[in-house]
């Protein structure tokens, strides 16, 4: 039984922050009101500090940091913030396995974004919606269509790279969970030559997405490929995060699998 699932959270662009912080520094009028602008300055301080937390993995710390968003943005008036609070929020909820709560609370952001015209936000956050229907709820039309959306949104707001990689690494997982496996293989391909080009031949996510090729090149059949993909990841994964690490598991355990069935 070969492991599919590419961890969602795990092919981001270093952890997801990347592409969400480039989405928080685009061009957005500041508040004109003085109390409203401190406020929000001391709230992304907060969304900075938690996005550390949520980059180092300690997920418990980064929610505690932030705690509920809803005191905080009670009667603010400025949507753009609003909307960088609840993604931060949901990504939060989604990677303790929170699902259900994680999807409400990016909708909520994704009309926040949209009433701040906040599109590189938007953007990410109809990411982080696919991601959290697609893959985690296994609704995999509505979770490519939510991909979509943050295509839309993205081309509005400027083809950021990061983010760019990360709606195609986004389609890619979907479309294998889905078994549609010779779509999602050009989609990682894709995701592949474009994380290089942000990221670096040898970055996490890199290796990370040579194993999501693994998987849909072994699902077709064709096993030395998928052999030299996982090799690959294991190399790169390995040296990022050591051998030891549960994370380089999976690909050593899909290369296990492929040399079973090469020796069949």
């Amino acid at each position: 039984v070969v492991e599919r699932a590419v961890e969602a959270a795990h092919l981001l662009s270093p952890v997801a922050t990347c592409a969400d912080t480039e989405a928080l520094q685009a061009p957005i009028p500041p508040p004109q009101d003085r109390a409203v602008r401190e406020r929000v300055d001391a709230l992304r301080e907060r969304l900075a500090s938690a996005r550390a937390l949520r980059s180092a993995g300690r997920y418990a710390d980064a929610r505690r940091s932030l705690a509920d968003p809803a005191a905080s943005l009670e009667g603010l008036e400025y949507a753009p913030a609003k909307a960088e609070a609840l993604l931060e929020w949901g990504v939060l909820e989604r990677e303790s396995g929170e699902f259900a709560a994680a999807e409400d609370t990016l909708f909520r952001a994704a009309w926040a974004a949209e009433e701040g015209h906040h599109d590189a936000i938007a953007a990410a956050v109809w990411m982080h919606l696919a991601r959290t229907v697609g893959y985690n709820q296994n609704r995999y039309d509505e979770g490519l269509k939510h991909a979509q959306q943050g295509e839309a949104k993205l081309v509005r707001a400027g083809r950021d790279p990061a983010l760019a990689a990360d709606l195609e690494a986004t389609f890619a997982i979907i479309l294998s969970e889905r078994g549609s496996f010779a779509e999602a293989e050009t989609r990682f391909a894709r995701a592949l030559e474009m994380s290089i080009e942000t990221s670096g031949e040898r970055s996490l996510p890199v290796g990370r997405l040579h194993t999501g090729l693994g998987v849909a090149l072994l699902e077709q059949g064709r096993y030395d490929e998928a052999r030299r993909a996982f090799e690959r990841s294991i190399e790169i994964s390995s040296e990022r995060v050591g051998p030891a690490h549960p994370r380089v598991a999976r690909p050593i355990y899909n290369l296990g699998e492929t040399l079973r069935r090469l020796q069949r």
